[in-house]
Formats: C-alpha cells, structure tokens, sequence
C-alpha cells in the first residue's frame, strides 16, 4: 500500500453574512460577516491506529457567530484515533 493512500484531507470553507441578533433591549442587529477557512488531515498508521491534525480559521479573523459569543481566532488541534 502506498503511504498516499493512508492520507485523509478535508476543508471547510464558510461564508455568512445576514445573521441577526436580538439585543436586550428587544431591538434586533445585523452581525459582521463570517469568513472562516479550516482544514483537517487525518493518516491512518495501522488499522485500528491513526494520527490527526486541525487547523481552525485559517485566516484568523476574529468573528461572533452568536451575539455576545466570540469565536476564536487561529487554533489548532492534533493526536492519535484508537480504535476498537
């Protein structure tokens, strides 16, 4: 087996705009735009065993998806899959 073959890459891509909030005063908002690129790659070692690695908004633009709620900026995450 080829070591390409055992090589799983994915990636995201989000745009959105119009999304509304409600403020407590009752009145309703427009939120910023939402650019948010992602990728993931995952290498399965041997059958029940693999390694992963995440690498969240890419361009690392801050944004709030939910009123009051920021998202985070740049991030990653990596390890291993068991499986059995």
């Amino acid at each position: 087996m080829h070591p390409i073959e055992k090589l799983h890459l994915t990636t995201d891509f989000f745009v959105l705009q119009g999304i509304k909030a409600r403020l407590a005063n009752g009145s309703a908002t427009n939120l910023a735009a939402i650019i948010d690129l992602n990728l993931a790659a995952k290498y399965d070692i041997i059958k029940n065993l693999s390694l992963f690695a995440n690498i969240n908004n890419i361009i690392g633009k801050q944004y709030v998806q939910y009123y009051n709620y920021p998202n985070y900026g740049f991030n990653a995450l990596g390890g291993l899959i068991l499986k059995f």
